[in-house]
């Protein structure tokens, strides 16, 4: 690529980065800046008329994704926190646009695409398709709440399809999985994670909470993560309280909590100590 081009390449793929708020290239902008002129320049055979500042554009956003992919998987970096922090306020400003601006609702969208994004990191098999994945998912989580309590009729005459309004209780339309922002979890809850039954699971004592936080740590090597579990299970405080501690967020909090649970749902040794004290 000549000189003046790959100039101009660069100009537009920094713009890309500081229009979108993308801060997680950092010192690497150099190496970063030459992984986007490659893509470019695998994509200018099949460009079809394209302009050189849309291939730049979508190159930037491609390579970015890679960045983000393994920023997220990063755990218990500082480099994975600012990773989640970015991606949860891409999600949540394309909700609350979609949305008509109704905060609450971007809000509950952002944060269970936020989360099921994280769980799923693994199933990704192209990186540099990140964004437009995470994007996919919000927006199933979208079209979720907009079509909550209703259903899709077809009319026989026309073929034209409609939703109606069907009666449901208002269970039907929490968020799956996401309480409320200042709920608060109690130990026995973690009854659940073997099946015991919740109102039958003992009350917590000084060596049942020693037993548990020992099999939490063994479990977890995310200090992080160790921390969310006993702030939130045993000390009965909420997400809020939990970031305001840890210097965070309750969005990461939150991607914490269900991270770990799930490694304690496959941790032998956790779930050996919970059923023998539960």
């Amino acid at each position: 690529m000549e000189d003046e081009l790959r100039e101009q390449a660069h100009a537009r793929a920094r713009h890309t980065l500081i229009h979108r708020d993308w801060r997680l290239v950092g010192d690497a902008e150099a190496g970063f800046l030459e992984e986007v002129l490659a893509e470019v320049e695998t994509r200018l055979p099949f460009a079809q008329g394209r302009s050189l500042e849309a291939l730049v554009e979508h190159a930037t956003i491609v390579r970015y994704g890679h960045v983000w992919h393994t920023a997220c998987r990063a755990e218990g970096t500082i480099h994975q926190e600012r990773a989640i922090e970015e991606l949860h306020t891409l999600l949540f400003r394309v909700a609350f646009h979609r949305l008509d601006r109704d905060q609450q609702l971007a809000q509950d969208c952002a944060q269970a695409a936020l989360v099921k994004t994280w769980h799923n990191l693994d199933r990704i098999e192209d990186p540099g398709s990140f964004l437009w994945w995470a994007l996919r998912i919000l927006n199933n989580e979208i079209n979720k709440r907009l079509t909550a309590g209703k259903r899709r009729v077809t009319d026989r005459r026309t073929g034209q399809t409609a939703w109606q309004d069907v009666e449901v209780s208002a269970s039907d339309l929490q968020p799956e999985g996401h309480p409320e922002e200042e709920s608060v979890e109690y130990p026995t809850t973690f009854a659940r994670l073997n099946g015991a039954p919740v109102d039958q699971a003992p009350a917590m004592t000084e060596d049942m909470r020693a037993s548990l936080e020992a099999a939490i740590r063994a479990c977890l090597d995310n200090e992080r993560q160790q921390a969310v579990i006993v702030r939130i299970f045993f000390d009965a405080k909420s997400r809020r309280e939990v970031a305001e501690e840890l210097g965070t967020t309750p969005q990461i909090v939150s991607v914490f909590k269900q991270r770990a649970l799930k490694r304690l749902q496959a941790c032998e040794g956790f779930l050996t100590v919970l059923e023998e004290l539960l």
